[in-house]
């Protein structure tokens, strides 16, 4: 799959669009019961069930494109075996004992870190869920409602969700870096002899 979005970024984009749109659509309708209580004429309840649908397509399709024009294509001919394996040394942050492997580990290290990194849009992002759940659930307490446990819950959600997001980009970032620098220090220049 990774093979294929690379080296067909456009058609994966629209297969990621088309299949976004069919999950968005139930979540659209789902929206539209939640708004149901409000006195809304059934053509405005169609609106979040097809602007749900289009953004769920149209935002898996924008980032794929955005994020793969920075990075240079692995062969379309690579094994997908060998692929696999340097994915885990990537992971891992250590090469392994083939240095084909290892070659091909130090390009992927290279694409991980010249993906986007979204480090300030994810912590926007999920600090706006976080103030939104303090909000509501600081009026529910003060309503006494009964939910006001369900909103507690959905923003820790949010808080939790931030931290292994930072986590989690941060440690494979470092372990790209790792891998990409031990697999260069071992390569020999090109005017020197290998060590013996």
């Amino acid at each position: 799959m990774m093979l294929y979005t690379q080296n067909n970024p456009k058609r994966y984009a629209g297969w990621a669009a088309l299949i976004g749109t069919i999950f968005g659509l139930p979540l659209g309708t789902l929206l539209a019961v939640v708004l149901e209580g409000w006195p809304l004429p059934w053509p405005t309840a169609l609106l979040p069930i097809i602007g749900m649908g289009i953004a769920c397509g149209a935002f898996p399709a924008t980032v794929v494109l955005y994020s793969l024009r920075r990075i240079k294509p692995l062969p379309p001919d690579t094994d997908p075996a060998q692929l696999r394996t340097a994915l885990k040394l990537v992971g891992a942050g250590v090469p392994g004992a083939d240095p084909a492997t290892n070659a091909l580990a130090a390009r992927v290290a290279e694409q991980t870190l010249s993906y986007p990194q979204w480090t300030k849009t994810i912590t926007v992002g999920f600090l706006g869920l976080t103030g939104l759940g303090i909000f509501v659930t600081v009026q529910r307490i003060q309503d006494d409602n009964g939910e006001a446990l369900q909103s507690i819950a959905f923003t820790l959600y949010a808080v939790v969700g931030l931290i292994l997001t930072q986590v989690m980009a941060a440690r494979r970032n470092r372990n790209a870096t790792k891998l990409r620098e031990a697999v260069l220090h071992d390569t020999p220049r090109p005017n020197e002899a290998p060590e013996r």
